[in-house]
């Protein structure tokens, strides 16, 4: 359920509509970093509260990736593509 929850919030369709996550987006050429992610209340919610936690979860997303430091998780532009109209 983290896996999902992360996933979603790099999804188009809640870039579309996060204020937040785009800035941190282009604050991090493209990454966030895992302590912001444990901030948010749905996660706090799936009782994550560890980068180790977020590490274990999105080591098996399809569609992020996380930095060499395991610090930081990005979009897998390879196989998840941004839409052409949110890069405008």
């Amino acid at each position: 359920r983290v896996r999902k929850q992360v996933e979603f919030y790099f999804s188009d369709a809640n870039l579309r509509r996060d204020a937040f996550m785009k800035k941190e987006l282009e604050q991090g050429a493209g990454y966030v970093k895992l302590r912001v992610l444990l901030q948010f209340n749905r996660l706090k919610a799936l009782k994550c509260v560890s980068t180790e936690q977020l590490v274990k979860a999105l080591s098996k997303s399809e569609t992020l990736v996380l930095s060499e430091d395991q610090t930081q998780v990005r979009r897998d532009v390879a196989r998840a593509p941004v839409e052409a109209a949110d890069e405008a």
